[in-house]
């Protein structure tokens, strides 16, 4: 399957742990690492995934 780069923007990483609560952000393209490493960016994106798992879940249970 062919990459589409200028429609499909690559994956910079994921997250683990939403279920327990307690999510881990992993970085999976280095292009991104001094970003997400720079700052809270990584709090960041752990808290705004957190929070739409959580809208998922309310979503999901009616």
């Amino acid at each position: 399957m062919g990459r589409l780069p200028d429609q499909v923007p690559p994956t910079f990483g994921h997250l683990t742990g939403l279920a327990t609560g307690q999510p881990t952000f992993h970085g999976t393209d280095e292009r991104h690492l001094s970003w997400t490493r720079a700052g809270d960016h990584a709090d960041q994106l752990q808290a705004h995934g957190l929070a739409v798992w959580h809208d998922a879940q309310r979503t999901c249970e009616g």
